[in-house]
């Protein structure tokens, strides 16, 4: 699950250059993080 996460991270990374995509991927993987706990 977190393997995916770090993958689909890179994956997302590489696509966005603008800086609010990078704010909302931000929160998304945040939020993400709080629920694996």
């Amino acid at each position: 699950m977190k393997k995916k996460l770090i993958v689909d991270f890179c994956n997302r990374k590489r696509l966005t250059n603008n800086t609010v995509a990078k704010y909302n991927l931000f929160l998304e993987i945040f939020v993400n993080a709080r629920d694996i706990k």
